[in-house]
């Protein structure tokens, strides 16, 4: 392919400097200025669309606000930019989370399954998050076949990674064959961060086989290690109910109140809300 554009490029040189008698000096410091402009625009477009990005995430994972998240990675997708590149699908992928944290589980799923399959495959940072929170949606659905099979193709992720090759700075090195990016590198770090997500969605499967004890020593340790917002009121949500079903009442309300207390506009958050005025009420 290179020789191709190499011989394309000298044939453009001679077609030039035959039709028009350019000097062929001055077409190659043509050719040389597009060809080092090139990585330039790239840079400034990868650094418009930084910018225009950043801080997005935190609306959820701090602000715990669901319908301005769906509202502005919606008005992200409107960009002509970010059509058909990675990004685009993350934002559509964080609308489908926006969708399951306002308690529509069901289009959250829709919205997911939006994403081409082609898509997913194509960036392994973007191929583990859609597995985890299709497991994750459809484990709280309780649709526990549709939740194992997400399940499975984590795992599978997890396997590929951990039998991938290193490079001397200890990263895994995947390949691909089937897009214009050949290779990917991945931090050794993510493995166990794959792991706990594993972890995660057999707890929530495990609801099906009554493994509440389970799920109160899991999402205990992940409360704790847990930085966001979001991530710390959904640990003391599912911890609520695994109280609940154990009939440790009082540890119940203290996950609930949590929940109550820093989930401002989640889902969950109103129905602690409602849980707790309805026991207030009762006492």
């Amino acid at each position: 392919m290179k020789i191709l554009s190499s011989f394309l490029g000298l044939f453009s040189v001679l077609i030039a400097y035959g039709l028009f008698k350019i000097d062929i000096p001055y077409i190659l410091s043509m050719i040389l200025a597009i060809i080092f402009s090139i990585p330039l625009i790239n840079f400034f477009k990868n650094l418009y669309i930084f910018k225009l990005t950043h801080n997005i995430g935190d609306i959820l994972n701090y602000q715990c606000d669901p319908k301005k998240y769906i509202e502005k990675n919606s008005e992200l997708l409107e960009n002509r930019i970010l059509k058909n590149r990675i990004e685009y699908y993350f934002f559509l992928l964080n609308i489908a989370v926006g969708y399951f944290s306002l308690g529509n589980n069901d289009k959250a799923i829709l919205t997911a399954h939006k994403i081409p399959e082609k898509k997913i495959k194509e960036n392994f940072y973007f191929n583990v998050a859609y597995n985890y929170n299709l497991g994750i949606f459809y484990s709280s659905k309780e649709n526990w076949q549709m939740g194992k099979i997400f399940l499975e193709n984590l795992k599978d992720i997890y396997t590929n990674l951990k039998n991938s090759p290193k490079n001397k700075n200890g990263n895994f090195i995947l390949s691909y064959t089937d897009n214009n990016k050949k290779y990917e590198y991945v931090p050794e770090i993510k493995l166990k961060e794959i792991e706990i997500m594993i972890e995660e969605i057999e707890i929530l499967l495990g609801k099906e086989n009554n493994r509440f004890q389970e799920a109160i020593e899991f999402y205990e340790k992940k409360f704790k290690i847990q930085n966001t917002t979001y991530g710390r009121c959904f640990s003391k949500y599912y911890l609520a109910f695994a109280y609940e079903e154990l009939n440790d009442f009082d540890k119940m309300k203290e996950s609930l109140k949590f929940v109550a207390e820093n989930g401002n506009a989640l889902h969950i958050a109103e129905i602690a809300r409602d849980i707790l005025k309805n026991y207030s009420n009762f006492t």
